[in-house]
């Protein structure tokens, strides 16, 4: 969840008023089960309500429109062919071990479990997706890093522990670290 909350030493503070998913909206900060392991807890962010039409991994795209406005924005031709070339080979570099490792392979002739998920990553960066009732879509706020709904799917909003309203960082002392967490899409 960086940059709102840090992966080490920082404490929340939850609301319980909002258990079971009660009265969160888009955008709240929330505590919840992981539903591909119980046991653990995951802190995200509420990115899709029920009845919300979710694209699946826009991260792709938002990295192509980047660059596209970033072409639109430049002066120089010269300037402008170097940066272009070096922020497409930027953006495209990340997906690029994705795509030499599953270019040629149907989902049959795949062994490896790590393989059929950069399968199925690849294959959905286009997937609309609509939140079914009594369920949210969970979100990292940095989706390069982020293990999500894009994961593990729609979170029964049963499995939503509280609301996070507060945080604060361990090692320092708790008036200066102390922050209120608020709705980033307000």
């Amino acid at each position: 969840m960086l940059p709102t909350l840090n992966s080490t030493n920082d404490y929340v503070h939850v609301s319980k008023k909002y258990n079971n998913g009660k009265n969160i909206v888009m955008g709240d900060c929330v505590v919840a089960m992981k539903p591909s392991d119980p046991h653990q807890r995951v802190c995200k962010r509420v990115s899709g309500m029920p009845g919300d039409i979710i694209l699946i991994d826009p991260s792709i795209g938002s990295k192509l429109n980047y660059v596209s406005e970033k072409m639109a924005s430049m002066k120089s031709k010269k300037d402008s062919f170097e940066e272009i070339g070096t922020l497409l080979q930027e953006t495209l570099s990340e997906y690029e071990p994705l795509l030499r490792r599953n270019s040629d392979m149907s989902n049959d002739d795949i062994d490896d479990e790590e393989l059929r998920d950069n399968k199925r990553r690849l294959e959905s960066f286009d997937e609309f997706v609509q939140v079914p009732k009594g369920h949210v879509w969970l979100t990292g706020d940095n989706l390069s890093y982020s293990v999500d709904s894009r994961t593990y799917n729609f979170v029964p909003m049963g499995l939503i522990k509280g609301k996070i309203v507060a945080a604060n960082d361990f090692n320092k002392p708790f008036l200066q670290s102390f922050r209120q967490i608020d709705n980033s899409y307000k």
